[in-house]
């Protein structure tokens, strides 16, 4: 059976059935033909273990319940920073043999161990408690390493009578797959529903598995109902199934809600096995975002590229998940960006641009529970304004050349900083102004220097963002119909208006001069704020009149409010190259032209 790209939660399914297979052994090449997929009833042979062995590798440890109590308490030790040393010690001895372990785990996770399977968990686990005990008493005095020890050791003893169950046979279970699982498929049988009795990775099997193998061998039927998904096999009336957010529960679709009139009132959006079997896989199509790559307002945890081409979606999701692994705890572009480049410097610029036009980013933050308003669902769409901004050499330039972090927010003593660049690619991807940012950015840099605080703000980033957002404006009217002019043009502009600014000098003290213009610069950006031109050229008027310094010509563009250049483009110029700085043989804008890789 061949499948075909469909939807993008469907997309996902299918990205995610590869990564399983792959982990199964298949080799991906040999299964993608055509843009399609082929799927056989042999390729999903032992699928079960794959599926399991998966969640375990990339998505949940299992063995980190075993640590759940196992905590130094503060009143084993007074002395505040010691105490945090021991901490800090003991969570690397977590880490270290929960890896280890887990790794262990992963290869019992196959047919030939799984007819004694629970010995072979047992045994590992004892292994794990012996190793555990040897850490601690070579790291902490007796007491702290005796407790530490009883912790770990009845976390995993077997609790007769109590419906709670150990953690030997949680894992031996497979219960670990509802515990992961409930969050994107909540109630659904054997992956998402509590009461689930047996071994769950054998209901998997017999629930989802066989009945797809089934209809793989026996692709005949011809009458009955035809899957949406696929279009290609009839479900029988009598046995037919419908999707629902027990499919994924982010979506929040109820056949109760979706009836359809011209079948009865009956929903509309039935499922065959095999699509079934790909939308439990689509969890796996999702990449999981690194706390570390989470800004404040970072809320979802998972991502997803949806993109026009079968070969172009695996790939360019398999390098997201590679560049999150590799990345760790370091990187300077926004994933955004790393996709978006990534296509622009591999395909030929117009197939880039008709990619990129049909990109689709989504995040996701799935909650246990049947709210559908408490789960955290946003997506990004590039269309044809954004996919031609996007292949613009200048664009990509200056986007690359975005720096540090902005504050965007103060509660009481916490800061709440994005990353300036990932914020702007957000923005133009969901069609909201940059030039917000543009004047926050300004704002910050002049709090930080009244405050004599080290300053993670530059003034040319404002200049950067207000060149983006106005080749933005005149892509807009491009296709609209209305009046235009070169992108070159643009910055041409605004860079004379970033010059005329960085020459304006009120007084000859460099260090006079510059808090004369931090002082000036406050009003300037209130008024760029609010909109007022007029009276923003009237007060730049005064410091040339009060400086002695004859009017540029270019100046007198600020009063032209049909300008195809806006005012809050070409004010912003101005004040980034008013509020430069010049130190020593450098100025401070060349210096953060060439950037700084450690930002």
């Amino acid at each position: 059976m061949k499948i075909k790209l469909g939807n993008w939660l469907y997309n996902a399914g299918i990205v995610g059935l590869l990564r399983i297979l792959e982990e199964n052994g298949v080799e991906i090449k040999k299964v993608l033909k055509d843009e399609c997929m082929e799927i056989t009833p042999d390729i999903l042979d032992n699928f079960e273990y794959a599926y399991a062995k998966y969640i375990v590798k990339y998505c949940f440890n299992p063995l980190n319940s075993i640590f759940e109590k196992a905590k130094i308490g503060k009143r084993k030790e007074k002395d505040k920073e010691n105490l945090q040393k021991q901490q800090k010690l003991l969570q690397e001895i977590k880490y270290n043999l929960s890896t280890k372990y887990l790794n262990e785990l992963c290869k019992l996770i196959k047919p030939t161990t799984i007819t004694n399977f629970k010995t072979s968990v047992k045994q590992l686990l004892d292994k794990f408690l012996k190793e555990f005990c040897k850490e601690v008493h070579e790291n902490f005095n007796d007491e702290i390493a005796n407790t530490l020890y009883n912790q770990i050791k009845k976390n995993l003893e077997i609790k007769k009578g109590k419906k709670q169950k150990s953690i030997i046979d949680n894992i031996s279970e497979f219960n670990f797959l509802y515990t992961f699982l409930t969050r994107f498929y909540h109630n659904k049988a054997v992956v998402g529903n509590p009461s689930f009795k047996g071994n769950r990775l054998q209901g998997f099997k017999e629930t989802y598995i066989k009945p797809a193998q089934s209809i793989l061998k026996n692709s005949n039927l011809n009458n009955g109902i035809l899957c949406r998904f696929c279009n290609q096999i009839y479900i029988n009336i009598k046995t037919k199934k419908v999707f629902g957010k027990e499919l994924f529960s982010i979506t929040g679709a109820s056949p109760n809600e979706f009836s359809n009139f011209f079948l009865n009132l009956e929903c509309d959006l039935f499922i065959c096995p095999i699509c079934e079997l790909i939308l439990l896989c689509s969890f796996a199509g999702f990449t999981e975002i690194p706390p570390s790559f989470r800004d404040e307002f970072d809320i979802p945890e998972y991502i997803f590229v949806n993109m026009p081409s079968l070969e172009l979606l695996y790939q360019e999701n398999e390098k997201l998940k590679k560049f999150y692994q590799l990345s760790k705890l370091n990187t300077k572009d926004s994933i955004y960006e790393e996709v978006l480049d990534d296509l622009i410097l591999n395909e030929k610029k117009k197939k880039s641009w008709w990619v990129l036009q049909n990109i689709l980013f989504i995040e996701i933050k799935p909650k246990k529970g049947t709210k559908v308003e408490e789960q955290i669902f946003r997506y990004f769409h590039i269309g044809k304004d954004l996919a031609e901004l996007f292949t613009e050499d200048i664009v990509i330039s200056l986007l690359k050349k975005l720096k540090g972090k902005l504050l965007i927010q103060k509660r009481g003593n916490q800061e709440i900083r994005v990353s300036l660049k990932k914020e702007t690619i957000r923005r133009l991807l969901s069609d909201d102004n940059v030039y917000f940012l543009a004047y926050l950015n300004l704002r910050r840099y002049i709090d930080d220097i009244k405050e004599n605080n080290a300053s993670f703000h530059s003034p040319i980033n404002s200049f950067y963002l207000s060149i983006v957002q106005n080749i933005k404006k005149i892509i807009n009217l491009k296709y609209k119909g209305g009046d235009t002019m070169e992108t070159e043009t643009v910055y041409g502009i605004l860079k004379k208006f970033l010059d005329e600014g960085k020459k304006l000098k009120l007084e000859e003290d460099p260090e006079e001069d510059f808090k004369k213009r931090i002082r000036y610069s406050y009003k300037l950006l209130s008024l760029i704020r609010a909109g007022k031109y007029v009276e923003f050229y009237q007060d730049v008027m005064k410091l040339y009149i009060n400086s002695k310094k004859p009017i540029p010509e270019n100046i007198l563009g600020l009063l032209n409010p049909k300008d195809i250049v806006d005012f809050e483009a070409k004010a912003c110029a101005f004040i980034s190259g008013f509020l430069h700085k010049e130190t020593g043989d450098s100025t401070q804008i060349q210096n953060q032209q060439g950037g700084n890789e450690n930002e």
